[in-house]
């Protein structure tokens, strides 16, 4: 398929295309990297406890997970002392989970790692073309946010777009 490289078409596929490329390269992982070991589906639940303690319900319905495979998943995490159960004083039934300290300096470690590979990226660039992605990326994530607020399945922070000075 021939696109108009002015077409909105054309811009849509390359952003289908590019991000994902970029989120591969900053996400990698070497076997030195201890969130290596885990598995996709245990990544994400580390990732979204490392936001704060949250019950089974609540990962299941934002990771698109029934209650077991939250549970499944999550014994083993808590097998490997990365992530730990306990009850909240309201409501001793309900069972919340949160990273240990493991697993919070499991979670450092690969933002650590990702700020290295972006910033092996951004270093090639000019500080113009720096400041343009930035700028494109937070206006991207503030407009996915808007387009997800009926839909609570992700939690998109809000971001503010900074003014060059």
């Amino acid at each position: 398929m021939i696109f108009n490289l002015d077409s909105l078409e054309f811009r849509a596929t390359e952003v289908e295309r590019l991000l994902p490329l970029v989120a591969r390269y900053l996400n990698r992982s070497t076997e030195s990297d201890p969130f290596h070991e885990l598995t996709l589906g245990q990544g994400r639940i580390v990732k979204l406890l490392f936001e704060g303690p949250k019950n089974a319900t609540t990962i299941g319905h934002v990771l698109g997970l029934s209650v077991s495979a939250v549970m499944q998943t999550s014994q083993k995490l808590i097998d490997q002392a990365i992530i730990e159960k306990y009850h909240v004083e309201v409501d001793r039934r309900v069972k919340t989970l949160r990273l240990t300290e493991k697993g919070n300096q499991l979670v450092r470690h690969r933002i650590e790692s990702r700020m290295r590979q972006a910033k092996h990226l951004l270093k090639e660039m000019t500080d113009e073309e720096q400041h343009h992605a930035v700028e494109a990326l937070r206006r991207l994530v503030n407009l996915a946010s808007q387009y997800n607020e009926s839909e609570s399945e992700f939690n998109f922070p809000e971001v503010e777009l900074l003014d060059r000075a």
